[in-house]
């Protein structure tokens, strides 16, 4: 065997057990969501067939990952394509290759303020007095947001039929009132379209809670009924299922 082989076959087996531990892990959280989802019609997480020039790219900038911390995340990555194609752009795979402790951490950290693809301004005022505002400042130059803490808002529109879902993770509000009626909420940070696929596969807390506070935003708005609903994604839109009115205020 000649000295290179040597040399090569230490990496090539580093890699390979690499790879094979992000398939362990993306195997459990395709079992773990299938299980928790249950039989339902609109909680099936379907397998379907990934593009092989992405896995390609997956291959090339999962294959170094050797953490633990960074094997389930890439074992995220590769579960929710394999539930939704698309789900992770070539970009954001770029992007998690690079990403640093520190980054990781911090979005962690913020992921417990977020609502779909925002961060309002009620939920994050306290943290601003705490380290967290170095966060935000931080994932702000990284890319992952597009909005400062310059109080910029988050709109949504009433369709044809007078609703709406303002959407979470597993959670979100189900809005009823006159079609076309836009409602808007004061927000301090909205994700960039990387952040967004990176924030959904990170454990964002206590949904339900955080949705009854961004309700107290919609007082005055016109609005006939504030629902709190469980959602699951489909074709065209969200299933949605009630878990119970937003009561004490004036919509």
């Amino acid at each position: 065997m000649t000295a290179a082989m040597q040399a090569w076959l230490p990496s090539a087996l580093r890699k390979q057990v690499n790879k094979e531990k992000i398939v362990e892990a993306a195997v459990e959280e395709l079992e773990s969501s299938h299980e928790s989802n249950g039989n339902s019609d609109h909680g099936q997480a379907a397998a379907h067939e990934v593009e092989h020039d992405w896995l390609n790219m997956f291959e090339r900038f999962a294959e170094d990952s050797s953490s633990e911390q960074f094997q389930r995340l890439w074992g995220s990555v590769l579960a929710s394509e394999i539930r939704n194609p698309k789900s992770f752009s070539k970009r954001t795979l770029r992007f998690i290759s690079e990403l640093d402790r520190e980054t990781a951490t911090s979005c962690e950290l913020l992921s417990k303020y977020l609502v779909g693809d925002f961060f309002p301004r009620n939920l994050v005022g306290d943290a601003q007095a705490t380290d967290f505002y170095d966060n935000f400042i931080a994932l702000e130059h990284t890319g992952l947001l597009t909005k400062g803490l310059n109080g910029v808002e988050r709109t949504y529109q009433l369709g044809d039929d007078g609703t709406s879902i303002v959407p979470g993770k597993k959670i979100g509000l189900a809005l009823t009132g006159p079609p076309g009626l836009t409602i808007t909420f004061k927000t301090c940070v909205i994700l960039s379209k990387s952040g967004h696929e990176i924030f959904s596969m990170l454990n964002i807390g206590d949904e339900k809670e955080r949705f009854m506070q961004l309700a107290c935003q919609l007082q005055g708005q016109r609005l006939h009924k504030v629902e709190l609903v469980s959602i699951a994604p489909r074709s065209n839109g969200y299933w949605a299922v009630p878990i119970g009115t937003v009561n004490g205020l004036a919509l």
